[in-house]
């Protein structure tokens, strides 16, 4: 970098719409609840918590 440029950083707002359901007990989880997304062989996942068993799951 040069000059006055700065780092680019994800701004992408999280909104409440659902990301899918917990494979252990099947409640919705909303992208609030996201902590990573990741995109492997062009295949986008994430990992999120879910709000009923508090684990840390990959939403089905």
């Amino acid at each position: 970098m040069c000059g006055n440029e700065s780092p680019t950083m994800s701004t992408t707002p999280h909104s409440s719409d659902a990301v899918g359901r917990c494979p252990t007990c099947g409640s919705p989880i909303s992208s609030e609840r996201v902590l990573i997304e990741y995109e492997r062989s062009g295949t986008a996942a994430a990992y999120a918590e879910c709000p009923s068993c508090q684990g840390v799951v990959r939403p089905e």
